[in-house]
């Protein structure tokens, strides 16, 4: 498939592009090139910060990015070992030395294809059953979605936000207390009523909450895992919305993945360090 092309994308890949081919992981991942004695690379779909390419190998893609927050979550999702089923897995990443677009680094990375991006939501003529659950996933993510930002936010206005973390810590059993009867009231959770560390701490506790409620939904079980789990690693997934998530074959059918990890906050001081690698 063949959309619109992208001069700048182009123009960034001729000029690195034996170096990428040689860098893939396997040499049948390298991106596909269009007939023709001109380099032009086929794309599956392009976005703000890059384009998807294909590959010869069904199941992987090639991206270009030029979102440092991206490159930043795959570096350090690939240091982990693991990934959760809830999200596409990640073969390799590379920064692009000298390459800029809009004053952003370029990074390439190989990761799995994934289907029905962006769309796997998308209300439709269907089971009742699976029209609610659609609808039920949607609004879980569009609240996590919501207090990660505001989590994001405070933290991007602290002086240290890991040192914000570590204090909003002391805060986590009156934070349970808050989240707790605000939940059993019904009452919406009113973050802005809080500033600094009280308001991480009622923040994380309601993401850690919204997605074990997420584990148990249909479709958007395996989702909820994987913010569960990146939590758990200190990697707070703070824009994951129905744009950027979509199937993978071979995954369940019925549940849905993470394609895009979006703004990743790290929350522990440990992922400080995280780099990627230059192109070799």
């Amino acid at each position: 498939m063949t959309l619109a092309k992208t001069p700048w994308i182009d123009r960034s890949m001729k000029t690195v592009w034996e170096r990428v081919v040689a860098a893939s992981p396997r040499r049948e991942w390298a991106p596909r090139l269009l007939p023709g004695k001109k380099f032009s690379l086929e794309e599956y779909g392009c976005g703000h910060y890059g384009c998807v390419f294909p590959t010869s190998d069904p199941e992987v893609v090639c991206k270009l990015t030029s979102d440092p927050t991206e490159a930043f979550f795959v570096a350090a999702a690939m240091s982990i070992g693991t990934f959760p089923e809830g999200i596409v897995r990640y073969y390799g990443i590379y920064r692009i030395p000298g390459a800029q677009h809009r004053g952003r680094p370029l990074f390439v990375l190989w990761r799995e294809e994934a289907t029905e991006v962006g769309t796997a939501l998308r209300p439709s003529k269907e089971a009742e059953y699976a029209r609610r659950a659609k609808e039920n996933a949607t609004q879980s993510l569009r609240a996590f979605k919501e207090i990660a930002g505001l989590v994001r936010d405070t933290l991007k206005r602290a002086a240290d936000p890991f040192a914000m973390v570590e204090e909003s810590k002391r805060y986590e059993d009156w934070a349970w207390n808050y989240v707790t009867e605000s939940e059993g009231s019904g009452r919406a959770l009113a973050l802005d009523r809080f500033k600094g560390a009280q308001k991480v701490a009622v923040g994380l506790l309601r993401l850690e909450r919204l997605a074990v409620e997420m584990e148990n939904e249909y479709l958007a079980d395996q989702i909820g895992g994987a913010l569960k789990f990146y939590l758990d690693e200190g990697l707070l997934l703070a824009d994951v919305h129905t744009g950027n998530v979509g199937l993978v074959e071979g995954r369940a059918e019925t549940s849905l993945v993470i394609t895009d990890p979006g703004h990743a906050v790290p929350l522990d001081r440990k992922w400080s360090n995280v780099q990627v690698k230059e192109l070799p």
